[in-house]
């Protein structure tokens, strides 16, 4: 069922999805299902499924992936860790595979749960984030970014451990792009270099996928718990986190060759698709290129310093910083989501989805 929140201030439109893993995997892949068949019957969404950066159907199934598999050993390992890391997780790959047979689509079981990991070697994310605290509350601003724009799925889930809302990609672990639960709210930018990524691949066996853990981030009761799922396991991704409550803020860089940096945050900050060093300089290592200050996402962490001194009172002044954000730059911007966290209730959330809507 879509619908507009009603207790949150939002212009994205949000389903509901409620019930077991399986049951939310279920009905979040026969979802996604009609969404992208639905897709094809508008300019914005055939020009999506046709583009080299837009989703292919095809992934989903085991024909798309076997050969690439039984080449790289390192694959097994991988799904052996992260079943017995995360078996709830494992159902609810296995309810999206049913979900999206459901809905018209061909779908495996292994197809699903590559997609759903949602990294490659080639990957050049976008993305721009702003933890901004308030007088009286922590505001933490995002814009998804990519060289073309996406459907996203805003969805506001109830389960037996509790409610929360998510936004993710297409076929991919709920939380993928950010999400909050009912004390907290969190995002993620993918840090992507084909060097690094091809290195961790040999080590698979005793790490987990990136989007796993922040699925995980949706079922922490804390962000206590939040620092324990991070210190527990090792990703998979190169990648940074903002995790932002209404009295703290946390910055967690996961570099999968050297250790996770844990911050707290008590100033304003912010963060692109590169590492930075301890004097805040670029870590050319983890740049796309060496051309520093001609890398996308080194320009847009400039910008974004500028634009975290500006005086910011509520979720409206959060969100006219992202939507500045977006001019003027090379990427393409699916949703900006700000939210709102304050004492004594749940995260609100100003989202806008940009898919299929002229800049």
């Amino acid at each position: 069922m879509t619908r507009k929140m009603t207790s949150f201030d939002t212009e994205a439109s949000w389903v509901s999805f409620e019930g077991t893993n399986y049951d939310v995997g279920h009905d979040l892949g026969r979802w996604w299902a009609r969404r992208l068949t639905a897709l094809e019957e508008s300019d914005a969404g055939a020009k999506y499924l046709r583009s080299k950066d837009g989703f292919m159907p095809e992934w989903l199934t085991s024909a798309s992936w076997s050969k690439w598999c039984e080449e790289k050993e390192f694959f097994w390992p991988l799904l052996e860790t992260t079943a017995h890391a995360f078996p709830e997780i494992i159902e609810e790959i296995e309810g999206m595979t049913a979900g999206a047979r459901a809905g018209g689509l061909e779908a495996s079981f292994l197809g699903v749960f590559w997609t759903a990991l949602g990294e490659t070697a080639t990957e050049r994310p976008h993305c721009s984030s702003l933890i901004l605290p308030g007088p009286d509350r922590m505001f933490l601003a995002h814009n998804e970014e990519w060289t073309e724009k996406s459907p996203l799925c805003f969805a506001d889930v109830k389960m037996p451990s509790g409610r929360f809302r998510s936004i993710s990609y297409p076929f991919q672990l709920l939380g993928s792009v950010a999400g909050a639960t009912e004390s907290f709210a969190f995002q993620g930018n993918s840090i992507g270099s084909g060097d690094h990524l091809t290195r961790i691949r040999k080590d698979w066996a005793g790490r987990v996928p990136k989007t796993f853990l922040t699925r995980k981030m949706l079922d922490a009761g804390s962000t206590e718990d939040v620092r324990k799922l991070y210190q527990k396991h090792r990703s998979i991704l190169p990648s940074h986190h903002f995790v932002c409550a209404s009295d703290e803020a946390i910055s967690i860089e996961v570099r999968p060759t050297a250790p996770m940096k844990l911050t707290d945050i008590t100033a304003p900050a912010c963060h692109a698709n590169h590492f930075v060093r301890a004097d805040q300089s670029v870590d050319e290592d983890w740049l796309f290129d060496k051309k520093t200050w001609n890398n996308d996402s080194a320009k847009r962490l400039r910008k974004l310093s500028g634009l975290k001194s500006r005086e910011v009172a509520s979720a409206g002044d959060a969100r006219k910083l992202m939507l500045e954000m977006r001019k003027g730059n090379e990427s393409s911007t699916s949703a900006t989501i700000v939210f709102d966290l304050a004492p004594g209730r749940p995260p609100k959330i100003l989202a806008d989805e940009f898919f299929g809507v002229d800049d």
